[in-house]
């Protein structure tokens, strides 16, 4: 991935922030298909390559006899190589830099090393089907690729998918104004800077359940729009003219709902490089919007 200045050419914006190279996972599901279309519509923005991989797990077919595993095998990369076709061929229509991987082999061994071999800056992954707002679950896929991948992550919700050309207009990002943030928000300006786009930065002041403290205290909402003005990369102060929320409660309920009453199409949220040790939860609040929110979540690590 490149980062640098933000430089303009007539009237477009060289972001600069870049996804050059997105690695989309798909079980030819509904939530897989919900995330290759937001990969797709991050790919219009950054012109970038995509790649879509499909494994056969090979820990399936154990408890099947030698001959009738390697039948099994047969049929499931046919049944793969033509779904992943149609996928592309779609790719082709929309004038995208598309390539399929289809592979048998241990799911996350097989991913680690495409990450690793295609140079992935990021990766697109649909999440489970929430049954409830409050169940706190992505699917034991997803949240194996949340806790294990050392690259930028997008979540993706199944019931996100409205239309089959998903347009990223209105970005929500978050911000404690910690370190980790900074990225964040040049992610976030690379994404929703640009005609007819809607870039909104917000910060919770953080107040406990049942507290009395005003929520509309003018003084402080005027001191942290102020922070949250200070806090747009200096590159990007020239090109863009975000709105400014700040919101009083518990940071993970009002994220949430200011995304639920901005109809974002996208959150970005920061996360400290230290939070992603390798299998753990890289962080409390960020996992806890990637499992509740209805729009996808980009997640974005310090180096």
């Amino acid at each position: 991935m490149s980062t640098g200045s933000l430089t303009s050419r007539g009237d477009q914006v060289r972001p600069d922030f870049e996804f050059q190279r997105v690695l989309v996972l798909t079980d030819f599901s509904r939530g897989a298909k919900t995330a290759l279309q937001c990969a797709r519509a991050i790919a219009r923005r950054f012109n970038s390559k995509l790649f879509l991989l499909h494994v056969i797990p090979s820990s399936v077919f154990r408890f099947i006899s030698p001959n009738s595993a390697a039948e099994t095998i047969h049929l499931a990369k046919e049944f793969a190589d033509r779904e992943m076709q149609m996928l592309l061929d779609e790719g082709k229509l929309s004038g995208l830099v598309e390539e399929g991987i289809v592979v048998e082999g241990q799911l996350w061994p097989t991913i680690s090393e495409t990450i690793r071999s295609r140079q992935i800056d990021l990766i697109a992954v649909g999440t489970h089907s929430r049954t409830s707002e409050q169940k706190m679950a992505l699917g034991s896929f997803a949240e194996q690729i949340y806790r294990m991948t050392p690259c930028q992550i997008l979540t993706c919700p199944p019931e996100f998918m409205a239309s089959s050309k998903i347009e990223m207009q209105r970005i929500l990002f978050t911000t404690d104004f910690k370190p980790h943030s900074e990225r964040a928000a040049s992610a976030a300006h690379s994404l929703g800077c640009g005609p007819g786009q809607q870039l909104t930065f917000l910060h919770v002041v953080e107040e406990p359940s049942g507290s009395s403290a005003q929520s509309n205290n003018n003084i402080v909402k005027e001191f942290m729009i102020k922070r949250l003005a200070k806090s747009l990369p200096k590159t990007c102060a020239d090109q863009c003219t975000p709105l400014y929320e700040v919101r009083f409660g518990k940071p993970n309920e009002e994220i949430l709902s200011t995304a639920r009453q901005l109809h974002s199409d996208l959150i970005a949220i920061g996360v400290r490089a230290a939070q992603k040790a390798a299998g753990q939860l890289p962080s409390a609040l960020a996992y806890s919007i990637v499992c509740r929110s209805n729009c996808p979540v980009l997640t974005v690590y310090q180096k």
